[in-house]
C-alpha cells in the first residue's frame, strides 16, 4: 500500500501561537524546564511552526499523480549494466502558485536497512499541456529478486510537505527457474474508471509480479488528462496503489496514439529503448519512435512487444518482424512471449481476418521464432486460440487439440485479453474455426470484466480467464514445455564430393560416411572415428527430434586438437555456416548440417559440443562428440594413424576405375570422387606423417588426473626441447624427399 504522509497541516492561531512564538524565540538556557506533558506540547508545537513557515512560502507543485514504478531503459542481459537490476520512479505535478521553492529528495534502500540511500539526478518532463510536470529518478545498482524501499519527499523551502514510501520487489534474474505470476489485459482506464478499478483490485489481490498491458490503456483519445484515469489517485485509488509498487509494461494500442502519435503516453511510462551492440542485439527500424518497440526478460521468460498500430502498412510491418525475430533469435529463454495490441484474426468485433498480409506475416515468422505466445487485446472479449501453424488459400491452419492442454512448439497461440475496463462487445466465434475458447457479451457463458492470469513455470504455462467481481477463472488452459531433447545422430559427410554434387540429383545426405562413427568421451579412437578426406572435416551433421527454435553457430562450441586431453584444446580459427533440414533426420528427427571451408579442419581432432539450451537446441545438457582426419591413411593398422609407404602402396594397388566405382566405404577414395588412381596415390604420398605429426588414437577413456599433468608439465619445463624442432624440422624437408625415393624405387620395382 502507499504510504502517503501529509505533514502540512493549518495552524489554528489561537491564544498559544503567541507562546509558540516565544517559545522559538526565547534561548535554551532560559527556558523553564518541561514536564513530560509540557514536552509533548512543544514537540506538536514545533512541528505546527514548520507547517506555519511552510504557509509563507508562495506554492509551486501539486501532485497529480503520485509516484509509481517503471523499468526504465534497462539493457537486455549479456549488456552494460545487465548484471544489476534497475527501476525507474515516476510522478506528474501541476502548477499550485508563482512559488519557485519546491524541490523533491528521492532516496532507497534494501527493505530491511535502516539507511537511506540518495537516488538522482531528477529528470522532468515538461508536457507543456495544463501545467503537467513528469518528475522521473532512475534507480540502477539493484540485486535481482530482492525486497528494496523508496520514498520521494516533496519539500517547500527545506520543509517536508508530503512523503510517499513503498516497497518494491526486483525481477527475477535470467534463467532464473523460480514460478511466477503475471496478468495481461488491455482496453481498461476510462472515464471514472469504475470497472477498471474492479480489475486492478482483483489484480492487487493476487499479487502478481507485473502487469501486461495489451493497449489503449487510457480512453478516448490517449491524452495527458485521459490518462488521470490510470494515474489519479483520486480516481484510481487501486491503480495508483498497485503502481507504487509494480510495473506495467505497457504496449500502444490504437486509441492511445490518437493524440500526437502516442506522446503523452511516452511520457508517463518508460520502457527500454534498444540501441544495437549496446543494450539489445538488434535495434528497431530507426523510423519508429522509441518505446514503441521493445523487450525485457524476467526469470525464464522472454517478453517482447511491436507496435501494431502498424498492420495495414506491409513495409512497417516487415521491417518491425525482422527486429523482433533479431530479438528473438538472441534469447535463450525456454518460454517467448510477444504482446502487441491487434489480434492477426479471430476477434468478432474487428475486422483482421487469415487472409490479411498481417496475418500472414506474423504468424508464421513468430511461430518459427519460437514465441509461445501471442499476447493482445483491441477487441473488448476475451479468446484464445489453437495453436496456429499459418494460412493456406486464406484460411487458418491450426493444430486443433480441443483438450485445451497444449505442447509447446505445436504452434503460436494468439490470446485476447480486451476485458479490462472498457465496454464488453458481443458477437460469436462460429466463423472462427480456429479459435478454441471464446467470450463475449452475447455468448454462453457470456464475458466479464477481469484479465489474463499467466502462471509460469519451467513445465508450464498456464493461461486462466480470471474475472474481476469475484475472481472466478472462467475458463483456461496449459501450455506444456517441449520434453528436453536428446541427439539422436552425430555425422560425418564429405562435403563438395561426387556424392554430394546438385548436378547428378545428390545433396548432403547422400555423402554421409557410413562406416564413420562419433568418438564419444569414455572410448578410444579408431579407424571408424577418422575420415581420410582430403578436404578435411568439412561437413558434420546432428539429428535432434523437435529444435523447440532456430539453431545457430552460438548453439555449439568447437575445439581442435591432437592429444588425450581436449580440456586443452584450442578454438578453430573457422566459423562454420549452420543450415537445419526439418524432419530430415534419423526417424524424422530435425537434422542440423553443420559446414566448414574445405581444409579448414584436417590432421587433427575436432570435438564438437551442442550446446545445452532449451529454447533451441532442446537439450538440457551439453552433448559432445569428436571426429578426426588425416588424409591418405588407409587405416592398414590398429596401433597408429600415421600415413606412410604403406598406405601409398596399398592404394596403387586397389584401383577402382569408372566400370568398378569405389562406394562411400572405399578406403582408398581419399578424394572421393568414387575413383581410386594415381590422383588418390598422389594423396597419400603428399600427406605423408611421422611419429610427431602423425594423427593420434586419442584415448578419452581415462582423464589424465591433475597431479600427473602437472608433474608432467614440470618435468617438461625443465629440459631442453632445442632438439625437437631440429627432428621437426628435419622431419618435413629431409626424411620427406628421402620417403619419398623409397617409395618411388618400389613403385619402379615394379610392386604391385
Amino acid at each position: 500500500m502507499l504510504h502517503k504522509s501529509i505533514r502540512i497541516r493549518r495552524y489554528h492561531r489561537t491564544k498559544d501561537s503567541g507562546f509558540l512564538r516565544r517559545l522559538l524565540c526565547e534561548p535554551l538556557e532560559s527556558r523553564t524546564l518541561l514536564s513530560a506533558a509540557s514536552l509533548v506540547m512543544s514537540e506538536a508545537l514545533l512541528a505546527a511552526s514548520v507547517e506555519v513557515a511552510a504557509e509563507s512560502i508562495e506554492p509551486q507543485f501539486q501532485i497529480k499523480h503520485s509516484p509509481r514504478l517503471q523499468l526504465g531503459d534497462a539493457p537486455l542481459d549479456g549488456y552494460a549494466g545487465s548484471e544489476t537490476d534497475q527501476i525507474e520512479i515516476l510522478w506528474q505535478t501541476i502548477s499550485a502558485g508563482t512559488g519557485t521553492e519546491d524541490t523533491f529528495e528521492v532516496e532507497y534502500r534494501l527493505a530491511d536497512d535502516p539507511s537511506w540511500i540518495a537516488a538522482g539526478p531528477i529528470g522532468v518532463i515538461d508536457t507543456e499541456v495544463e501545467t503537467r510536470v513528469v518528475h522521473s529518478v532512475e534507480v540502477d545498482g539493484l540485486d535481482y529478486d530482492t525486497d528494496y524501499e523508496y520514498r520521494v519527499r516533496h519539500l517547500r523551502g527545506g520543509q517536508e510537505l508530503a512523503s510517499y514510501q513503498e516497497t518494491f520487489h526486483t525481477r527475477l534474474p535470467v534463467a532464473d527457474q523460480q514460478p511466477f505470476t503475471f496478468v495481461a489485459y488491455g482496453d481498461s482506464a476510462f472515464s471514472s474508471a469504475t470497472n477498471f478499478r474492479l480489475v486492478q483490485d482483483r489484480i492487487n489481490q493476487i499479487d502478481a509480479a507485473f502487469a501486461v498491458l495489451t493497449g489503449d490503456n487510457a480512453y478516448v483519445f490517449g491524452t495527458y488528462a485521459d490518462l488521470d484515469s490510470r494515474f489519479d489517485p483520486t480516481i484510481v485509488p487501486e491503480a495508483t496503489q498497485w503502481n507504487a509498487g509494480h510495473v506495467d509494461y505497457m504496449t500502444l494500442g490504437n486509441h492511445d496514439s490518437h493524440t500526437d502519435s502516442g506522446k503523452p503516453s511516452e511520457d508517463n511510462f518508460s520502457v527500454p529503448i534498444p540501441v544495437e551492440g549496446v543494450t539489445a542485439p538488434a535495434s528497431p527500424p530507426a523510423s519508429e519512435r522509441p518505446e514503441h518497440n521493445y523487450s525485457f526478460d524476467y526469470g525464464q521468460v522472454h517478453f517482447t512487444t511491436f507496435d501494431t498500430n502498424g498492420l495495414l502498412d506491409a513495409t512497417r510491418l516487415d521491417a518491425q518482424l525482422e527486429w523482433v525475430e533479431a530479438d528473438l533469435e538472441a534469447s535463450d529463454a525456454p518460454w517467448k512471449i510477444v504482446f502487441g495490441h491487434h489480434p492477426v484474426a479471430g476477434a468478432p468485433d474487428k475486422v483482421q481476418r487469415p487472409f490479411d498480409n498481417y496475418y500472414r506475416q506474423v504468424v508464421p515468422r513468430l511461430r518459427a521464432a519460437g514465441v509461445d505466445l501471442f499476447l493482445t487485446g483491441h477487441s473488448h472479449t476475451f479468446s484464445w486460440t489453437y495453436p496456429l501453424l499459418g494460412e493456406s488459400e486464406g484460411r487458418a491452419t491450426f493444430v486443433p487439440d480441443t483438450d485445451k492442454q497444449y505442447q509447446q512448439g505445436d504452434g503460436l497461440i494468439q490470446v485476447v485479453s480486451g476485458v479490462g475496463g472498457a465496454s464488453l462487445r458481443g458477437g460469436d466465434y462460429a466463423q472462427f474455426p480456429f479459435v478454441a475458447s471464446g467470450f463475449t457479451v452475447t455468448t454462453d457463458p457470456a464475458s466479464d470484466w477481469g484479465f489474463a492470469q499467466i502462471d509460469v513455470t519451467p513445465s508450464h504455462l498456464t493461461v486462466s480467464y480470471v474475472a474481476a467481481d469475484d475472481g472466478e477463472v472462467i475458463d483456461q488452459f496449459i501450455l506444456t514445455a517441449a520434453p528436453p531433447s536428446n541427439v539422436v545422430g552425430r555425422h560425418v559427410f564429405y562435403n563438395n564430393s561426387s556424392w554430394d554434387d546438385s548436378e547428378q540429383g545428390r545433396d548432403d545426405n547422400d555423402a554421409i560416411a557410413p562406416d564413420k562413427y562419433p568418438l564419444l568421451p569414455g572410448n578410444k579412437a579408431s579407424f571408424a572415428n577418422y575420415t581420410n578426406y582430403v578436404r578435411g572435416i568439412n561437413g558434420l551433421m546432428v539429428d535432434i527430434p523437435n529444435l523447440p527454435g532456430p539453431v545457430s553457430a552460438a548453439d555449439f562450441r568447437f575445439k581442435v586438437g591432437n592429444d588425450s586431453q581436449p580440456e586443452n584444446w584450442d578454438s578453430p580459427a573457422a566459423t562454420p555456416t549452420i543450415t537445419v533440414g526439418a524432419g530430415e533426420g534419423l526417424g524424422g528427427s530435425d537434422r542440423i548440417v553443420i559446414s566448414f571451408e574445405d581444409g579448414a579442419i584436417g590432421e587433427q581432432w575436432l570435438e564438437v559440443t551442442v550446446l545445452a539450451n532449451p529454447a533451441t537446441t532442446g537439450l538440457a545438457q551439453d552433448d559432445v562428440f569428436y571426429f578426426g582426419n588425416t588424409a591418405g591413411e588407409t587405416g592398414n593398422s590398429t596401433a597408429h594413424a600415421k600415413v606412410d609407404a604403406y598406405d601409398v602402396l596399398d592404394t596403387r594397388r586397389n584401383p577402382r576405375p569408372f566400370f568398378n566405382p569405389a562406394s562411400l566405404e572405399t578406403r582408398h577414395d581419399f578424394n572421393r570422387d568414387r575413383r581410386v588412381d594415381a590422383i588418390d596415390t598422389l594423396i597419400a604420398r603428399n600427406n605423408q606423417t611421422w611419429s610427431l605429426s602423425e594423427l593420434k588414437l586419442i584415448d578419452l577413456s581415462e582423464p589424465i588426473p591433475a597431479a600427473r599433468q602437472v608433474q608432467a608439465a614440470a618435468t617438461t619445463a625443465s629440459l631442453d626441447l632445442s632438439w625437437l624442432h631440429q627432428i621437426d624440422t628435419a622431419t618435413s624437408r629431409q626424411a620427406t624427399a628421402r620417403k619419398n625415393k623409397a617409395v618411388d624405387r618400389l613403385l619402379t620395382a615394379g610392386v604391385p
